[in-house]
């Protein structure tokens, strides 16, 4: 069905009309007067017009006859609240219609149907009697007569517009039962999302550790009740604010390092001081990880600490027992090293006693006692430097000089004396970020193991190495010996806590898992590989200071990458006889 222009100056007979039409499945535009029926027939094609006669301005008959002076095609069909005036007479129209209209009759009129014979006479026959009356008649009709009329109307008006009503009723109803329908499912997510929201903020204020959320600026976001304890702030006071005052002051650096790694990798573990709020520093053991949305963008940091003021005491401890466990097993070489010297003093004071009288041979003894407790000295403040308990202190240190000073100590107690010791250094080897009596005894242990586990070997071979990691934020420390090897079954277990297979009195199975806490702790990690009867290598990988300087070393040229099985390995590893 083609388009209808509707063109009528009551808003509310034209609205209404409207609705039946479209509610009838016309298409339909409306106007208020005829010039601007006249503009929009100038701009579009409409199959029919239906235009209200009495209108101001250009009325319904005067419309007609400029459309037709344009357009003999277009249907017309006119309406009119009063009866058919004269001047409808010889237009060219489809369709003449009385208000209250007959929608029925209208319908028929725009789909070319035959209008009923009481539709189609029933106007006539009203018109024909209405000529019969004088005009003295119908201006003195009885009023009631004329209520009775008016009701008539109004009745079929009603009719008319009972349908659209009706419709206009079925589909508001409809609409609203969709509303409201979508209210109460908007009402359901919302509570479930309230009731999602609580249990995750519940689920996150039980938790022990302080879990605290940060834009990428480092800002507050969210943190949970553990987090308010720890640093001593509420929840208003920390929201906002930066997590450079969570960190002591020579962490700040650290901060931004760890926040640049999550950025870049996704996550960070480790340890970093904390701060409390009112000044105080401790330990904090971290986890990081970036949160990002659907589209893969980051929309926050999400830390995760725990306060480990305790575990590092008791950590301190068990380092110290380590480290006088050590002294024990070296003692009998410490006193083969303290004896050594004694002796050479005493032989040279006797042999002084005898030729006091020989100046040049006295002198020559002295000299010889000075030079033997120099040695004694030495040794005796080495030992205080090993045995004295030690605060943690994370400084910028490079990797060769604790494997010399590892190295020195075990030389200097007789440990590695009947060993061929042998260096392998790179070039210009960035520093690392670690606790010097820490690292030092994980050298010194290893060492230690290496040259226990070649004790009944025949090619008694040590090998140390540094260089460059395939991984760029790390190096790479390699100890090999040529000892027993480590059987494969006891690989597994060789970092477990008091496992050991040494003698009563030569170990007490916490060496190895201390040298592993203490490497994880420096965010490194340490691998071993082994053959039974050749040896065995452990590879110690240390997180770089990339804004340390790198140490100008002289030395030889191994470039870290881990060989590939089958391949010849530097060495051949530590013994499995580990503490």
């Amino acid at each position: 069905m083609g388009k209808i222009l509707l063109v009528d100056d009551d808003q509310s007979a034209r609205v209404t009309l409207s609705i039946a039409l479209k509610s009838a499945g016309f298409s339909v535009e409306i106007v208020d007067n005829g010039r601007k029926a006249l503009q929009r027939l100038g701009e579009d094609s409409y199959e029919w017009v239906i235009s209200d006669v009495n209108m101001p301005d250009l009325d319904g008959v005067e419309l007609v006859r400029k459309i037709r002076e344009q357009d003999h095609e277009i249907r017309i069909v006119l309406i009119s609240a009063f009866r058919s005036p004269d001047e409808i007479q010889g237009l060219q129209i489809q369709g003449f219609l009385e208000k209250p209209i007959n929608v029925r009759k209208l319908y028929a009129i725009l789909r070319n149907e035959p209008v009923s014979e009481e539709e189609e006479f029933a106007p006539r026959i009203n018109r024909t009697s209405s000529e019969f009356l004088h005009e003295e008649d119908r201006r003195s009709k009885d009023p009631e007569i004329i209520q009775f009329k008016d009701e008539m109307e109004k009745q079929e008006f009603e009719k008319m517009s009972f349908n659209v009503y009706e419709l206009l009723e079925k589909k508001v109803e409809e609409r609203t039962q969709e509303l409201l329908e979508k209210q109460r499912n908007l009402e359901d997510a919302y509570y479930e999302l309230r009731k999602t929201k609580r249990y995750l903020e519940n689920l996150i204020d039980a938790s022990p550790n302080c879990i605290i959320s940060t834009d990428i600026e480092m800002g507050i976001l969210s943190c949970n009740t553990a987090a308010e304890e720890t640093f001593g702030y509420t929840r208003d006071e920390l929201l906002g604010q930066s997590m450079a005052a969570l960190r002591a002051p020579e962490a700040e650096e650290m901060s931004h390092e760890i926040y640049a790694r999550t950025l870049e990798a996704g996550s960070w573990t480790g340890e970093i001081a904390g701060r409390r709020r009112d000044g105080e520093v401790f330990p904090l053991s971290l986890v990081t990880s970036r949160v990002v949305d659907e589209e893969g963008r980051i929309i926050a940091i999400l830390e995760m600490s725990r306060e480990i003021t305790e575990e590092k005491k008791m950590e301190q401890q068990l380092l110290y027992a380590e480290k006088l466990s050590v002294l024990g097993q070296l003692a009998p070489k410490i006193a083969h090293e303290i004896n050594n010297p004694l002796h050479v003093i005493s032989a040279n004071a006797q042999l002084g006693l005898m030729v006091i009288d020989d100046k040049e041979k006295v002198r020559s003894c002295l000299h010889k006692v000075f030079n033997e407790t120099d040695r004694i000295e030495h040794l005796t403040r080495q030992l205080m430097d090993v045995a004295r308990p030690t605060e943690l202190n994370i400084r910028e240190l490079s990797v060769v000089d604790l494997l010399e000073n590892a190295l020195l100590f075990l030389r200097d107690v007789g440990e590695i004396k009947r060993l061929e010791v042998h260096k392998e250094y790179s070039e210009r080897l960035p520093k690392i970020h670690a606790d010097q009596a820490q690292m030092e005894q994980v050298f010194r242990n290893l060492i230690l193991n290496a040259s226990q586990a070649m004790e009944e070997s025949a090619e008694k071979c040590l090998t140390v190495a540094v260089r460059p990691a395939e991984d760029s934020d790390f190096i790479e420390v390699l100890i090999s010996d040529t000892g027993c090897g480590i059987p494969e079954e006891y690989r597994e277990q060789i970092f477990e806590p008091f496992f050991t297979t040494k003698k009563v009195g030569k170990g007490n199975g916490l060496g190895m898992p201390i040298i592993r806490g203490i490497v994880q702790r420096h965010q490194g990690r340490i691998e071993v590989e082994s053959e039974v009867g050749a040896g065995s290598t452990f590879h110690i990988f240390l997180r770089v200071n990339c804004s340390g300087r790198a140490d100008p070393l002289s030395a030889g040229t191994h470039h870290g990458r881990m060989p590939d099985a089958g391949e010849e390995k530097v060495g051949a590893g530590i013994g499995w006889n580990r503490e």
